[in-house]
């Protein structure tokens, strides 16, 4: 008997109920993997909402009283002021941060771009293909700052020509 013939055999590795069954784990998995990078996404926009509101709601009257509130509630600790500015102003960066984690654990390589077309009634996918974009286009590749993107040498140029209408 030759390897061909027991490769080539005739009855198929798994019976249709097996297979559909794996099918249905495999449906109930990406939809669970979906609905947790879901609610990782929508939390880590929501401290990040916070994280900038706070910065509007501070100089208001309100924010001064709850600012005024948490250094007393916090400056108490071992690090004093200084723990309690950092960890109100740099808190929620890194909760966000640990968020993150297992959003890309769990995205994995899934993240891939594909374009659709279709042709004669069907749908066909494919990769998308590198485009011009501005804030990626390296503009200046071996200089003294290193890479620079067509946007930092634009907020570059902003900045220089801000700087002269402000010495005149």
């Amino acid at each position: 008997m030759a390897i061909d013939d027991i490769l080539h055999t005739s009855h198929p590795l798994l019976h249709s109920n097996v297979a559909h069954a794996n099918n249905k784990k495999k449906k109930k998995n990406i939809n669970f993997v979906s609905l947790a990078k879901w609610v990782l996404k929508f939390t880590m926009w929501i401290v990040f909402l916070a994280w900038v509101a706070l910065f509007f709601v501070i100089p208001t009257d309100f924010g001064s009283e709850l600012y005024a509130d948490w250094i007393a509630a916090t400056n108490e600790s071992l690090f004093g002021y200084t723990g309690s500015y950092l960890l109100l102003y740099s808190g929620p960066i890194i909760i966000i941060a640990f968020l993150a984690v297992p959003y890309l654990l769990i995205s994995g390589e899934d993240q891939l771009q594909l374009q659709e077309y279709s042709h004669k009634n069907f749908v066909y996918f494919r990769k998308k293909t590198p485009r011009f974009r501005l804030w990626t286009f390296p503009v200046l590749v071996d200089g003294s700052l290193g890479v620079v993107s067509a946007a930092e040498l634009i907020g570059i140029i902003l900045f220089i020509v801000d700087l002269r209408n402000v010495n005149r």
